[in-house]
């Protein structure tokens, strides 16, 4: 039954890591037939920054010690591409207590990854949207105050000059109000 299951890889490494059972699902996943792969260590599967790090040594003894390592990260298949990988390796004891090796289930998570990737993208594009829309009407709300209060002080001047200069802070002020909402409009289209 293990070994027709496609959708997980389910395998078993003896107690130093290498290879001693693989399934269909851990063909289609990983890439290797079961030719390829029996008595490899199973550290191929892993990034060579992981290997060096010494992560596949250190999910096995997670795993001696508390029965199981369970956890997410990037492995590699037969042809080199990477998947993002869900996986749990469960060590395996004999009768005697002794270490007999392990069991790993792997799931290619990718497409999932990959979803909760673009929805987290989607969701900062909205939040960048409010930020964007609240900081246009605050900012528009600003200016069309600072314009009424220019044009009060338009209405009671008599100085030419006084005149000129508020007139041309009104129209800049004018401008920059159509500038951002011309702004705004193109960033939601």
């Amino acid at each position: 039954m293990i070994k027709a299951v496609e959708e997980y890889a389910i395998f078993s490494l003896d107690a130093t890591g290498a290879v001693q059972t693989w399934n269909v699902g851990a063909h289609r996943i990983k890439g290797y037939t079961e030719q390829q792969i029996l008595g490899r260590h199973f550290s191929v599967f892993y990034l060579p920054e992981d290997q060096q790090a010494g992560l596949p040594e250190a999910t096995l003894a997670h795993a001696i010690q508390h029965g199981d390592w369970c956890g997410e990260g990037w492995r590699v298949r037969r042809d080199g591409t990477t998947f993002w990988a869900d996986v749990v390796i469960t060590a395996v004891f004999g009768p005697d207590g002794e270490l007999t090796g392990f069991v790993k289930l792997t799931r290619d998570a990718t497409e999932r990854r990959s979803a909760e990737a673009n929805q987290h993208r989607l969701e900062l594009l909205r939040e960048r949207e409010r930020i964007a829309l609240e900081l246009t009407d605050a900012t528009t709300r600003s200016i069309f105050a600072a314009t009424l209060t220019l044009a009060r002080a338009l209405a009671t001047s008599n100085d030419p000059r006084v005149t000129e200069f508020v007139e041309e802070a009104i129209s800049a002020l004018d401008r920059t109000v159509t500038q951002i909402r011309s702004t705004v409009t193109s960033l939601r289209s």
